[in-house]
């Protein structure tokens, strides 16, 4: 399966539960770093000759494991998110001409998707589903280092890459509300437009590159390589 829409509109993204937060071990804690930096440093690329290779810890549980999780909003679901978290850096690390597939996802956008397949597929390893997502995510992937810019409006922020922001602007620009040239700096022209586009598509109008105008103007829907 391919994500053909990386958020459906009937799934709610994951907010951290500080409760819960409080509540996860530092050994729970450090148990997520861990499986990160394994996953990141020890994972092989190719497998045996068959291609095979074992999949360790959250990867290789049930996606009908993950969704019973998350629906009871349970600690562990930091433990899926480590896990992926560490996959993706794995991925960065060895895919051709790749240095961010999650060039504009927030974490909670990705477990989000994930939970989506999850429901569609419960019986099948929770890494499929992250196989599928890194499929539809290489064609808006970073190929090389971009800087963070911090966006700014009414007294909210988000951060980004500078081109994932630029690539925003040029739709805002082909869609006729960004008059200036794209240049991945945010400024008053590109909060005004951001606003412009969400008034009109019925959007809360923050001025902010938020996660749903990033999946509207970023997220390609051609799956071509850029």
């Amino acid at each position: 399966m391919i994500f053909s829409k990386l958020v459906p509109a009937a799934i709610i993204p994951v907010t951290p539960n500080t409760a819960l937060l409080r509540s996860f071990s530092r050994r729970a804690i450090i148990g997520v770093l861990l499986v990160s930096i394994l996953l990141t440093f020890t994972i092989a690329t190719a497998g045996d000759r068959q291609g095979r290779y074992a999949i360790k810890g959250a990867g290789a549980e049930n996606c009908s494991t993950y969704t019973a999780i998350r629906k009871a909003n349970k600690p562990e679901t930091y433990m899926y998110m480590g896990w992926l978290q560490g996959w993706l850096s794995n991925e960065n690390r060895h895919s051709k001409e790749t240095f961010e597939l999650a060039s504009w996802q927030h974490t909670a956008t990705l477990l989000a998707a994930m939970n989506a397949y999850c429901n569609d597929n419960p019986e099948r390893p929770f890494v499929t589903g992250a196989e599928a997502l890194i499929t539809s995510m290489r064609a808006d992937r970073l190929k090389t280092s971009s800087l963070q810019v911090n966006a700014e409006a009414d007294g909210r922020s988000v951060s980004l890459y500078a081109t994932t922001l630029r690539r925003l602007q040029e739709q805002l620009h082909k869609l006729d509300f960004l008059k200036s040239q794209p240049d991945g700096l945010f400024g008053s022209t590109t909060r005004d437009a951001i606003r412009s586009y969400q008034a009109q598509h019925g959007m809360k109008q923050t001025g902010l590159p938020d996660q749903a105008v990033l999946q509207q103007l970023v997220y390609s829907s051609t799956g071509k390589e850029r």
